[in-house]
This record gives C-alpha cells, sequence and structure tokens, in this order.
C-alpha cells in the first residue's frame, strides 16, 4: 500500500518553514524600519522608534496570520504618519537656513559697502591731515623763532604783540613802558 502521509507531512513541513521564513522576514522588516528611518525631531524620532519595537514586541507574542495583516497596517500608518512629520520638520529647517544665508549676504553687504566708506572717510581724514599739516608748515613759517632760542630772544619781549595801551605791570608781554616805547618807533 502506498501512504499519503508521506506527502503531506513534507507539505505540512515546507508551510511552517515559509511561515517561520514570513514571521522573520517581517522582524527583520520591523527593524529595518526603527534602525533606519530619517531622524528629524529627536523626540518624535524616539517615539516612532517605540512605536515599532511595541509592533515587533506584540507580533512575537502572537505570531498569528491575522496579527500579521494588523502590524502590517500600523507599521505602515506610523511609518506614513513619520514621515510626513519629519518632511514639515526638514522643509522647516530648510527655510530656516535659506533664512539665516539671506541674513549673512545681507551682512556681508553691508560690511562691505561699510568698509568702502570706510576707506573713502579715512582717505578724506588723510587729505585733512596733510592739508593741516602743511597749514601749521605755513604758521611755522609767518611765526617768529621759538621762545628761549638765541634768535628768539629779541622777539620774546614783543611776541605776540599786545596793544600799546596795555596797563603797565600787567606781565603781558608789550604792557612794560619800554616795550611800548619800542612798538612806538
Amino acid at each position: 500500500m502506498i501512504s499519503i502521509k508521506k506527502f503531506l507531512s513534507a507539505d505540512d513541513r515546507k508551510a511552517q518553514e515559509a511561515t517561520e521564513a514570513s514571521e522573520r522576514m517581517t522582524h527583520l522588516l520591523l527593524q529595518a524600519i526603527g534602525l533606519h528611518a530619517v531622524e528629524g525631531d529627536k523626540d518624535d524620532y524616539n517615539t516612532f522608534r517605540v512605536t515599532i519595537a511595541d509592533l515587533e514586541t506584540n507580533l512575537a507574542n502572537e505570531p498569528s496570520p491575522n496579527n500579521f495583516l494588523i502590524t502590517t497596517g500600523a507599521a505602515i500608518k506610523a511609518l506614513q504618519d513619520y514621515n510626513r512629520r519629519t518632511s514639515f520638520y526638514i522643509r522647516a529647517r530648510s527655510v530656516e537656513l535659506q533664512t539665516i544665508v539671506g541674513m549673512l549676504t545681507n551682512a556681508m553687504g553691508q560690511i562691505s559697502t561699510a568698509s568702502q566708506t570706510s576707506i573713502e572717510q579715512l582717505q578724506d581724514l588723510q587729505r585733512q591731515i596733510g592739508q593741516a599739516v602743511m597749514v601749521e608748515d605755513m604758521r611755522t613759517v609767518k611765526r617768529p623763532p621759538a621762545y628761549g632760542s638765541a634768535a628768539g630772544s629779541r622777539w620774546d619781549a614783543r611776541w605776540p604783540p599786545k596793544s600799546p595801551g596795555a596797563a603797565a605791570g600787567s606781565g603781558e608781554p608789550g604792557s612794560g613802558p619800554a616795550n611800548r616805547a619800542a612798538f612806538a618807533s
């Protein structure tokens, strides 16, 4: 007699192996989803990873075909929600970054303009100082020699000239009677 039992048990083993492989594959996919998710907001990322780990634990505790479908749907929904929030987070960061770059660009433009203005102001100041030095040099030429020099001793009593009517003994140059006489001649 030929037994069919041998063929049925082989099919059962293959079915069992397929079920175990599906279970293992589902666990690996859930782990990969949790581990390789793009990190956005740190708290949201941690919450998502905990959600995926809970789904994996739930599936390990109750590996029924019905629970595989429920877990798969929950994982898809969690991944979809997390990706939507992370996309929003990344867009918001991108806008912030663009704003910062714009502000830096404006600041650099202002610094550049201010630098050019500063250079022009410094050059103008240099010209003014040069002119002031030239004017001071001209005043020095017109002014009598300095007090205490040999050539300036004869000028000491008469420089700077005061009005001839200054009070005698006031201590001002040109206020004494000898000086008035010198100016009179």
